[in-house]
Parts: C-alpha cells; structure tokens; sequence
C-alpha cells in the first residue's frame, strides 16, 4: 500500500548510507527522502516504528531508490536503488513486514512473561532423577516463605541481587526472634560455603526434597545470605541474642547487658542487686564506664530513670521504677 509523503532536501538517492556521515548529514539524507517521495504503508504498523519511502530517480540508471528507517533515527537502517518502482515498493514491504513480525513477537513474548510471571527456577536432571534449580529471586521467595512459617506476625524484607560472579539475598528485621534462630533457617538457602583462607567457594551437592510430585533434587541460588537484625530505639547490642518477640523485662536486660559486657572485659567482671521491695537496680563494675553509660541512655529512652556514679574504683549505675518495655521481672 503507498500513500503521499512531503518535504526533503537533496542527498545521494540509491547510495547506501556511509558510515561516515556525520548528524546533519543523516538528517539531510531522512529530509531529501520526504520530497516528492511515496510513503509505503504496512497495516498494523505504526510510522514510529517503522517507515519506508519509494522515490522515483529519472535521468538515472535505477528507476527508483527506497529508505526505511527504524523509528525517529536519522541514519537509514536500508537505503538502496532498484531498477523498477515495483522492485522497490516490494524491498520496502519485505522490511516493513518484518518488522511488523518483529513487533509482534516482542508483544507475545512480554503477554506471556507477565502471565507467567518470574520463572522462579529450571529444570535439568541430576543423577537420573529432577533438579529444580532455584533463580535468586526464587531462592528469596523460599526463604520468604520459610520465614513466615518459622515466625507468624514477624516482618522480614527479604531482597535479592545478582553481581559479577556472584549473587545474594538480604534478610533484615527489627526486634523480632533472636538472630541465630533467623540464622539457622536461612543457612540451608545458601548455594555453598566460601572459604576466606584461600579465597575459594565450594558449592553444596544439590539436596534431595519431596512434595505432592515425587522425589526431586534441589540446588539453591544464592551464593551468600546474610541477615540484619535492628532494634527499636532504646534497644542495645546486648540483646543481640535475645528473642524480642515480646516485651522485654528489665531482668532479662539486666542479665543480657552484664553478659556482653563481662565478655567485653577482659576479667569476669559486672554485678547487679535488685530491691525486692521497689524493684529498682543496681550494677556495679570496674571497668568499661562507657557501657555503663549506653545501657543508662538505652533505658532512658524506654522510659526508666537512671544515675551514674564513681566510688572506690568502681561504677555503678541505679536504674530507678522503669516504665513501659522496662518492667520489674
């Protein structure tokens, strides 16, 4: 099908675009071809993707020339001559149509995609029997789903990310169970074990798992997992170890903080009195004031009053009627 086109500037008609043509010299060459020029139409195809024209060239050993270019480019993507105006009007066709195939395999293969969504994982065979080999992203979702099973109510964001050698999946959380239970259900997502010693990284056998299917190997793709455990404000890194899925007692804080801070000296160090009347506490250490001072600003912050003091070579922190999270066991 052809139709009228308009408007152009002069060029070299039927010479195959030169490579060596600068912007202005391709915008010259689109502009000549609008000039006196007949546009070939292909049904279902948009000029913004596709568009050819056929342009007579009396006084010439070729009868006509043709271009199509691909899109708003300026360089031709074909610019020849042909001997007849059929033979050009159908080299245009060719194109056009290919394009228009082009078109429409990109639009079935994105329907198809967004139907199926993201493959999670492929199938091989290994040893004889199924493997499904989990992608990252399918790896995240498996641990996603573990996660949820393992601790109902608890928020996770669990991310993935593919790099240069390499791929990972994040798991990051607030409060929530202790960071070695998190630890010991992700672990077994792991695509393998790096060893820092010689800088090597040692794959794991895929594993053996069954469901409703039968039985069927399994290999993982996430060469590292690692998990991120925050606290809310006023929590401290002694109770990295805790589980934080309900509020804690101030005893509990109590014993966590003078656990990590006896391991933090270097003698076995950090002592507590509790009033078994007012409840209220008191720490004594030789050393390390300035964990002292983080559990005080850590308990300040949860509501509970506190007082720091020095006597004798020796610390001590009164932690006075806490409030909210920092209830009396």
């Amino acid at each position: 099908m052809v139709g009228n086109s308009a408007n152009s500037i002069p060029s070299r008609p039927g010479v195959k675009g030169s490579p060596t043509m600068n912007k202005p010299d391709f915008q010259q060459a689109r502009a000549y071809h609008l000039t006196n020029a007949t546009q070939v139409l292909v049904p279902g195809l948009l000029d913004t993707t596709a568009v050819g024209y056929v342009k007579a060239t009396p006084g010439s050993k070729y009868a006509a020339s043709y271009v199509v270019f691909h899109g708003k480019q300026s360089k031709p993507a074909l610019n020849y001559c042909a001997r007849t105006l059929e033979q050009a009007v159908a080299a245009v066709t060719k194109e056009l149509n290919r394009m228009l195939a082009s078109q429409a395999r990109r639009a079935e293969e994105a329907a198809q995609k967004k139907a199926t969504g993201r493959q999670v994982y492929h199938i091989d065979e290994f040893r004889g029997m199924t493997r499904r080999n989990y992608t990252t992203a399918g790896t995240a979702e498996l641990i996603r789903q573990a996660l949820k099973k393992a601790f109902p109510g608890q928020k996770f964001s669990v991310t993935s990310e593919t790099f240069s050698m390499g791929s990972a999946v994040d798991v990051r959380y607030t409060d929530g169970p202790a960071y070695d239970e998190v630890r010991a259900i992700v672990e077994g997502f792991k695509s393998g074990t790096f060893n820092s010693m010689d800088d090597s990284y040692t794959y794991r056998e895929p594993s053996g798992q069954i469901d409703e299917s039968g039985l069927f190997f399994v290999s993982y793709g996430a060469k590292y997992v690692h998990v991120h455990r925050e606290f809310s404000p006023g929590f401290g890194l002694w109770l990295h170890a805790l589980d934080l899925r309900q509020p804690m007692t101030l005893a509990d804080q109590v014993e966590a903080f003078l656990s990590w801070h006896r391991a933090r000296c270097q003698y076995n160090d950090g002592h507590a009195w509790q009033h078994p009347a007012t409840g209220n506490w008191l720490l004594c250490s030789a050393g390390a004031p300035e964990d002292f001072r983080r559990f005080a600003a850590s308990l300040e912050k949860q509501g509970a009053r506190t007082e720091l003091d020095y006597e004798a070579h020796q610390y001590y922190l009164g932690i006075y009627q806490p409030a909210s999270h920092c209830q009396a066991a």
